[in-house]
């Protein structure tokens, strides 16, 4: 549990720039994530329930974790300093399902100049 909780943050931080702007690639990041450890999983342990439930916390406190998404922001006297974490993790999966759910392929043809 703790090697995937530590190998599935420092993934996570090594992109958090890209990934805490763009909804679809932070939920390609989690996939490609889960999919790494699940075939870990499966081809070291042979699925051992005790392993997957492992596998499901340490990738839930990934996906719960506010480290990649802390922010510098300028105070009153203009001294940047670390604003207190909040997960965007739901705001960003919602932004991905409401993505899915309007692209038409039509619109994934258009570019934004040509849907204007």
């Amino acid at each position: 549990e703790t090697h995937i909780y530590q190998a599935g943050l420092a993934d996570m931080v090594a992109s958090a720039e890209a990934i805490t702007a763009d909804s679809e690639k932070y939920v390609e990041q989690l996939l490609q994530l889960f999919r790494r450890f699940s075939l870990l999983v499966n081809q070291g342990f042979r699925d051992d329930p005790r392993f997957l439930t492992a596998r499901d916390k340490a990738y839930k406190r990934v996906v719960n974790d506010t480290s990649i998404f802390r922010l510098d922001l300028p105070n009153k006297s203009g001294v940047y300093s670390k604003t207190q974490p909040e997960s965007k993790c739901p705001e960003l999966l919602a932004n991905y399902c409401d993505m899915l759910l309007r692209k038409t392929p039509l619109s994934k043809k258009l570019t934004s100049d040509e849907v204007e």
